[in-house]
């Protein structure tokens, strides 16, 4: 019983620890694209009138081409006016009522916005903005930069990196929508309410930890971590099946019969020869007795 406390609880700190360094990446990652973003805005900010055209604008901030699948820049209306790579179809295309415009209108810098689906390219996405405001604080526009969830770089790593054999890695918002998920299918969408996975929003909240799903639970026996990230609302977890997570418990059960049943058998014959031993004198009078009887003596 100590043993497999002692193997659980092992098991659930390396599950911890893992969870930790993927979102100590992820967060460092978060935080040089917004930096860059915020750099880009500065610049925008800096520049004399009359500014370059926002298509040279993004020829100079080559750098957010390579952090981001998608990059747009707005006009002060919302309106599409270049992006990178190139779409016809998003020429003068109006994000004014997009959540990730609206956030950069109210915001002083760099912000991450609430996933969305495409929809130009029809693919789940991910969309981080800053305002473009003058000298004088005029609002002029938005850049955006935007990660493919599905078969993008940024969490490319995460996606196939696992933790044990079957462990996998699951990227979720405070809003409970998956930006991460084995099965891309899920992607942006909702995970069970409370009442059905009290652990899965518990991390949502705010815990952090390890912990092991009762029974009862969707996923009951596995072992789940939990980290917050610091530069967005986002929880990433690691889910180990129980199968796994219960071999060493299941090894270590073998051992302790197998180990039980050699000391038995051990035992056994250690009793039997002693048995021999203390009574050799007895068995030796039960033949001299016999012998008496017989007349031999």
């Amino acid at each position: 019983h100590l043993l497999e406390q002692d193997l659980a609880e092992r098991t659930g700190r390396q599950m911890h620890s893992a969870v930790t360094r993927a979102a100590a990446d992820v967060d460092a990652r978060l935080a040089q694209r917004l930096d860059a973003l915020q750099a880009a805005a500065e610049e925008w900010h800096a520049l004399p009138e009359p500014r370059p055209q926002p298509r040279a604008m993004l020829a100079r901030w080559a750098v957010l081409a390579s952090m981001f699948d998608i990059v747009v820049v707005t006009d002060a209306q919302g309106r599409v006016v270049a992006d990178v790579p190139a779409r016809p179809e998003r020429a003068n295309l109006s994000a004014a009522d997009s959540e990730y415009f609206k956030r950069a209108l109210d915001s002083r810098g760099a912000v991450v916005g609430a996933p969305y689906m495409g929809r130009v390219i029809k693919r789940p996405l991910l969309p981080f903005s800053v305002a473009l405001r003058d000298a004088d604080g005029r609002f002029q526009g938005v850049v955006m930069g935007a990660l493919e969830l599905n078969g993008g770089r940024f969490f490319a790593d995460l996606a196939t990196d696992t933790l044990g054999d079957s462990g996998r890695f699951i990227v979720v918002t405070r809003q409970a929508q998956l930006l991460l998920h084995p099965d891309p299918k899920m992607l942006l969408g909702q995970l069970p309410d409370r009442a059905q996975d009290q652990f899965i929003h518990r991390a949502t909240d705010g815990w952090t930890g390890w912990a092991r799903l009762p029974a009862g639970e969707p996923g009951a026996g596995d072992v789940v971590a939990a980290r917050p990230l610091r530069h967005a609302g986002w929880v990433v977890m690691g889910v180990l099946p129980a199968d796994e997570a219960n071999a060493p418990l299941r090894r270590l059960d073998q051992v302790v019969l197998l180990t039980g049943l050699g000391g038995a058998l051990l035992i056994g014959l250690l009793a039997w020869w002693v048995a021999q031993v203390n009574l050799a004198p007895l068995a030796r009078l039960r033949r001299q007795v016999d012998a008496i009887d017989a007349g031999q003596r």
